[in-house]
């Protein structure tokens, strides 16, 4: 940028100084200077050994002050301008000028900026992406998480993989690019991208429970995400064994197997080098055991111990239960050896094996012997329900809740006693549970058909519960099953307490209302549905209008005015109805005045 006028100004009159004192330097052809002493003007003779002790320069870093105010002789007096002298000799003159109220600009280089990728193909991005440094890839793909562009991300990935820039396609940008597709929807995209581009690293634990859960439903996406973490074996931590153990538990059970014998096998390796490490320690220091995170390995603090896979026999006891029933009871002794807590979490998942009846059974008897004297009365070991209720009285969590609900709903419902509803409710109200897990228990019911009595308790301990987020699912459940009026009740008392306003529950309540031949109940709901800005399907209308034509002709026409306010369009035949019906009751014209100013009616002959 060219200078001004003030900073020409101001850099002469900073350099103007010191141009002067060192003009004999700078002008060797130039007459030299001569003083004048007191005595006469003669030139004095210590001039020549100072011009000689200073160094040729246009700038220096500065000017002492002994060398400016004077020589030994004390009377003598320099006619230069002392003034000026003295006032820059006691401060360095630098070599540039400070000069404030400009900032130093420096030299950019000549490219655009790494956003300028997000509106290029994968061919530009495949011959440009070399021009920029890793960490700008890095920002500009959190910068594409945040907005979400998922088609920005997938276009820079696949001009990277092609043009061979493989260094940004590090495990950062990978997990970027996952998590935007899962965030904007893109669930089979995610696992297609996963199983693609990320064949060199091992995502994160986070990133890789969330692409199982998403895809839990699908035999093919579960199965090609478990391939691809296949080569990463040995970096697998508990998380990810998990995930592993649990997809290939519910399509391939041989090799869940496989994965649980790694698993085991795994872990005694590393139990032995810890027990090495740590009799290696004491060897060294006489006797003294340090703690696990203090044994030192080369100098340095070894890693924490990992934690050990939770919750692993509550996915393979029931598989070996229903594939190698041979092998069950040894399993059974493995798991009371290693996690006896958690007998009464697998034994209810194994209750429809004779076998798994026989070990819970077999397990009442020693944990009811250990804790009375008495001979307990154990059920019969056909009575699936009894030997359920038994076992979960013994740890009444929300876990074998659920459990215990899967077990009531693969019963045949004519078969079961009517006790067993009065209890399942004293059993939900005294559970303690989140609106999560409500859903989930609800979720457990309506698997199976046919259980509406389970339902109808379940709905009530909800109610008694003030959990409402659970109804819509039961009461959707029992009106396929032709509860209109359980659907109905259900439904009132959810939406009456605040629970989700949404289309679907709405059209639920005001059909079930219909079915279940409350009239003034539908129309009171489709009212508030329009009041609450939320429009309902044509059929929805038609039913309201059928409930309408056996109303009054006052709520009848205020349901046809609600609904031109709504923008809903019913049939012609739920219009006709509604005429008809208040025709009967001597209101034709006032029906006719109201159905005309919807301005949406075409008569025809």
């Amino acid at each position: 940028m060219p200078l001004g006028l003030d900073d020409i100004i101001l850099v002469v009159a900073s350099a103007s100084p010191l141009l002067w004192l060192k003009r004999r330097d700078l002008f060797s052809s130039s007459v030299p200077r001569r003083t004048l002493t007191a005595s006469g003007g003669v030139s004095s003779p210590q001039t020549p050994v100072r011009r000689s002790q200073t160094t040729p320069c246009i700038l220096l870093p500065g000017i002492k002050s002994d060398r400016t105010r004077g020589i030994k002789n004390g009377a003598e007096e320099t006619l230069v301008s002392s003034s000026v002298v003295e006032k820059y000799s006691k401060e360095i003159i630098h070599e540039y000028p400070c000069v404030p109220h400009r900032r130093v600009h420096y030299a950019r280089h000549n490219r655009t900026s790494a956003t300028e990728l997000l509106t290029c193909s994968s061919e530009e991005i495949a011959a440009t992406l070399n021009r920029y440094s890793v960490a700008e890839v890095c920002r500009l793909h959190e910068a594409i998480e945040l907005e979400g562009d998922w088609e920005a991300a997938l276009t820079i990935t696949e001009g990277a993989k092609s043009g061979g820039h493989f260094a940004y396609l590090i495990k950062r940008n990978l997990e970027s690019v996952v998590r935007t597709l899962l965030a904007t929807g893109h669930i089979k995209m995610a696992v297609d991208y996963c199983v693609k581009y990320a064949q060199e690293v091992l995502l994160s634990d986070d990133v890789l429970v969330s692409l199982f859960d998403v895809c839990r439903n699908s035999e093919k996406e579960s199965l090609d995400l478990y391939r691809s973490v296949q080569p990463f074996k040995s970096e697998w931590t508990p998380v990810v064994y998990a995930c592993c153990l649990t997809v290939a538990a519910r399509f391939k059970w041989q090799e869940a197997l496989v994965v649980y014998h790694d698993y085991t096998k795994r872990g005694r390796q590393l139990q032995q080098s810890r027990m090495a490490r740590l009799l290696s320690q004491v060897a060294e220091r006489g006797g003294v055991i340090l703690r696990p995170r203090e044994v030192h390995v080369g100098g340095t603090l070894a890693p924490p111990v990992t934690k050990p896979l939770k919750f692993l026999y509550h996915i393979l006891v029931p598989l070996v239960a229903d594939r190698q029933p041979e092998k069950l009871e040894q399993f059974y002794r493995t798991m009371m050896a290693d996690e006896p807590e958690s007998a009464v979490d697998v034994l209810l998942r194994c209750l429809h094996t004779n076998n798994g009846r026989q070990l819970a059974l077999h397990w009442l008897r020693e944990s009811t012997q250990a804790s009375t004297s008495d001979v307990p009365s154990l059920p019969c070991s056909d009575d699936v329900v009894a030997v359920a209720n038994a076992l979960y009285s013994k740890k009444p969590t929300t876990m074998n809740l659920n459990s215990l609900l899967n077990v009531l709903a693969h019963q045949n419902p004519a078969s079961l006693p009517s006790h067993v509803g009065d209890r399942l409710y004293q059993q939900l109200c005294d559970a303690t549970m989140a609106d999560t897990d409500a859903y989930v228990l609800a979720r457990t019911v309506s698997n199976r058909p046919g259980h509406w009595q389970i339902a109808a308790r379940f709905m009530s301990a909800m109610v008694a519960r003030k959990q409402f987020h659970a109804l819509p699912l039961l009461s959707s459940y029992v009106a396929h099953q032709g509860r209109w009026a359980l659907a109905a009740k259900a439904m009132a008392v959810c939406l009456s307490n605040r629970g989700p306003f949404t289309s679907n529950n709405l059209q639920l309540c005001v059909q079930s209302s219909v079915y279940a031949g409350r009239w003034r109940s539908a129309l009171f709901w489709m009212e508030r549905a329009h009041t609450g800005g939320v429009k309902l399907e044509a059929g929805v209308y038609n039913d309201a209008l059928a409930a309408a034509s056996r109303s009054p002709w006052v709520s009848a026409l205020r349901a046809i005015t609600a609904m031109h306010e709504a923008e809903g369009v019913p049939s012609s035949d739920a219009i006709l109805d509604v005429l008809e019906s208040v025709g009967a009751q001597g209101q034709v014209e006032k029906a006719l005045h109201v159905v005309c100013a919807t301005g949406n009616v075409f008569w025809t002959p």
